[in-house]
């Protein structure tokens, strides 16, 4: 997440006259995409680096916009195929080659169980559909770990080539439709017909950055999920550059100050360097105090836009001094010649490399990484998009420069859709060859109604398949572990069956679904939380199938029973959604009789913020007795379970790795609990019963990620559904010394 990526807006560069060449311009471009790679391989040391796609977008805006705009104002006529043709030199080469190469990387060293994912978010990118693509996948662009996608960056660069069809499209038929009109009602003279285009384009563009800022401020205020991600939101930066190139005489070719003349010139000269500074200081200043907490796009960009915008208005002077002159430096102008291949390769290169050396990215190998980002990114530029722009495909006539374009990137969109879902062909495939055990109940040995085992006998296998076979000293050794279920590329879906729709509220609805189990008039049990709650219902389940329980489950991700706030700017409706969620569920277990037995967990892995959004673990613990005490106080027995040990995204990434010998995966136990229980906290102030497992997951040294014959962990902080069934006997045993089951 989404952190946020930035694909440098790609323009045709003007270098070939030395009046129009625009120092300013590529600077920009260069501290963009180094703020985006800075931000990638250290978002502590640069938070706000992710500000960069917002200077991209805004020059952009400022050099196609403003040809766009001019072109039409002068003419009132656009060559739509040379401009998309234009657009396809520039953008299609790099783009298609990144893609191509990355997905090739993706299926050398990517566990089969996530390429998938990644080779369909390739395609998606591959015809300008990269950001809904991510937004359909309910990605966080600014929490990223292992499995995020190594072509999600290509969002920003879909936004771009989307406002690239719009744009001028929107220009054109407006202006047509206007101009029209106004010779049908009288002929008016060609300076009147050159000020109404004047009028139409800047009114379209003024109302667009008008509409477009509202929206995106409004969704973000919100926390809606596409007001990072969406076009909507950044149309607005677009047409912001566009704004100050249609206010220009000179159009977006025009060069800083002029000679200075007189006195009034030098004062001019002054305060344009003044407003430089201001420019460089505010983008400097919202890369360090910026980051993943800070409400953006909508108004929290308004500083980076206008930072950006009055770097470009003032241009560069003729004898550039200060910032000014370190801008214009060759190593600067450089960097941002080749900021569109850069910002290509360095994300692949950070994404993939942890794959292959299965551990989190290093100093030394982080700063390889920008390295050989610069290398790639010059290579490319020199033998791909260069020969393509400036050789002979410039001259190749429009319609089939377009044609081959597409073409290219339909064929390169569907062999990777067809590469995804051979993928996932080839997982499903390993689901169906796996045992995946679902309901096992309680072994024969620990089932009271089942009769007890000779004195002497060794345990059958069932009986020591999973969680026993670590607590049970017979079993040493009666279990060989030759193999293992699930098998780890169908470990992901190995989920308790109430992880279907009918059963679990989606991630942006506060939708209150029950789902009940067992005999109407059977004793009523509620499982409540978020999914560190269900994945504990294959262990529940045969309990209550038993006792005649009527066991109601309320199941909604990333949402435990709380009413603390969880939320943070970038995601704020979820939070809104998750609040009233809670609120819901409280309503609707308040308008019948208490349930005798609430069950519920939450995930340690949650940021809880008290009422100055502030982190806070006290609020957390606060937020789960404000929201459970009403039930305890009616009379219902709060039983919280406690978070097992976690494998952790470093297991997780070693395990997808390893599949068919998962067990040096193993984290140590003090690392697998190295965490703050607030839900537990929160019980033991309640009396709570607190069912503690741990031991059914660990030795004393270590949690292995196998235990007789069962894979234990599905991700980096859940156990799979077979595990789980595994711990009923567990469960059992300790419901019954806690003196609650009847």
């Amino acid at each position: 997440m989404a952190s946020p990526a930035s694909t440098p807006l790609a323009v045709d560069a003007p270098a070939q006259h030395a009046r129009r060449w625009r120092p300013e311009i590529q600077a920009l471009r260069a501290f963009a995409v180094v703020a985006v790679i800075l931000y990638h391989a250290w978002p502590a040391r640069m938070p706000g680096g992710y500000i960069g796609v917002d200077v991209f977008f805004v020059v952009s805006g400022y050099l196609i916009l403003g040809q766009l705009g001019h072109r039409l104002i002068t003419t009132g006529r656009l060559d739509l195929a040379d401009f998309w043709a234009r657009r396809m030199r520039r953008l299609a080469p790099a783009a298609l080659l990144v893609l191509v190469g990355t997905a090739v990387a993706v299926m050398i060293v990517v566990p089969l169980s996530l390429q998938g994912d990644q080779l369909a978010q390739l395609a998606a990118s591959a015809v300008a559909l990269g950001n809904w693509a991510l937004l359909a996948q309910e990605a966080d662009y600014l929490q990223a770990g292992q499995a995020v996608a190594p072509g999600q960056h290509f969002w920003s660069l879909s936004i771009e080539e989307q406002l690239y069809v719009a744009a001028p499209l929107l220009l054109l038929a407006a202006v047509v439709a206007v101009t029209a009109v106004a010779r049908r009602r009288a002929q008016p003279g060609e300076r009147r017909e050159l000020r109404l285009r004047r009028g139409v384009v800047l009114s379209i563009v003024v109302g667009a950055l008008a509409l477009s800022l509202a929206l995106s401020t409004h969704a973000v205020a919100t926390g809606q999920p596409d007001a990072f991600l969406g076009t909507g939101g950044r149309v607005w930066e677009f047409a912001a550059g566009g704004v100050l190139a249609l206010l220009s005489r000179r159009g977006p070719g025009s060069v800083g100050d002029p000679a200075p003349r007189d006195g009034r010139a030098e004062h001019a000269g002054r305060a344009r360097s003044a407003a430089r500074w201001i420019g460089w200081i505010l983008l400097g200043a919202s890369t360090l105090l910026y980051g993943p907490e800070t409400p953006f796009p909508g108004a929290g960009a308004i500083p980076v836009v206008v930072g950006t915008l009055l770097i470009i208005a003032t241009g560069t002077p003729a004898k550039p001094r200060g910032l000014a002159w370190l801008a214009a430096r060759s190593p600067v102008q450089w960097v941002g010649g080749v900021s569109y291949a850069a910002y290509l390769w360095h994300w692949p290169l950070i994404v993939l490399l942890p794959w292959v050396t299965l551990h989190p990215l290093t100093a030394l190998e982080k700063a390889a990484i920008v390295a050989a980002t610069l290398v790639l990114a010059w290579l490319s530029t020199r033998w791909i998009e260069n020969p393509v722009r400036f050789g002979a495909a410039s001259r190749a006539p429009s319609l089939r420069v377009i044609g081959v374009g597409a073409l290219a990137s339909l064929l390169v969109a569907g062999a990777l859709w067809g590469g995804a879902q051979s993928a996932q062909a080839r997982v499903a495939d390993a689901a169906d060859a796996a045992e995946v055990t679902r309901g096992i109940g309680f072994p024969p040995s620990h089932d009271p109604a089942a009769p007890d085992p000779s004195a002497g006998d060794l345990p059958t296998p069932a009986e020591c398949f999973g969680a026993p076979a670590l607590t049970n000293p017979a079993c040493d050794g009666v279990l060989e572990a030759t193999g293992f279920t699930p098998a780890v590329e169908a470990a992901s879906g190995d989920r308790a069956i109430i992880y279907s729709s009918d059963c679990r509220t989606s991630l942006d609805s506060d939708e209150v679904l029950d789902c009940a189990f067992g005999p109407v008039d059977g004793r009523p049990v509620v499982l409540v939380g978020d999914s560190h709650s269900a994945v504990w219902f294959p262990a529940l389940e045969p309990i209550a199938e038993r006792e005649g329980w009527r066991l109601t489950v309320y199941f909604r991700g990333a949402c435990a029973f709380t009413t603390a706030d969880r939320g943070s700017g970038q995601n704020r409706a979820r939070t809104e959604a998750c609040l009233r969620w809670v609120d819901g569920v409280s309503a609707r277990l308040a308008e019948n009789d208490a349930p005798d037995l609430v069950f519920t967990a939450a995930s340690t892995g949650a940021t809880y913020r008290d009422a100055d959004g502030a982190a806070s673990a006290e609020a957390g613990v606060d937020g789960f007795v404000d929201a459970w005490r009403p039930l305890v106080d009616r009379g219902s027995q709060l039983v919280v379970l406690a978070e097992p040990p976690l494998l952790g995204d470093d297991g997780e990434r070693c395990q997808l790795s390893r599949p068919d010998d998962p067990l040096p995966c193993s984290p140590s136990r003090a690392s697998a609990l190295d965490f703050r229980d607030l839900a537990v906290e929160a019980g033991r102030q309640l009396d709570a019963v607190i069912l503690d497992l741990r031991d059914e997951f660990c030795t004393p040294t270590e949690c292995p990620t196998v235990i007789g014959g069962a894979l234990v962990y599905r991700d980096a902080d859940h156990f799979t559904a077979t595990f789980g069934a595994t711990l009923t006997a567990a469960v059992d045993a300790r419901l019954r010394a806690a003196g609650l089951l009847q």
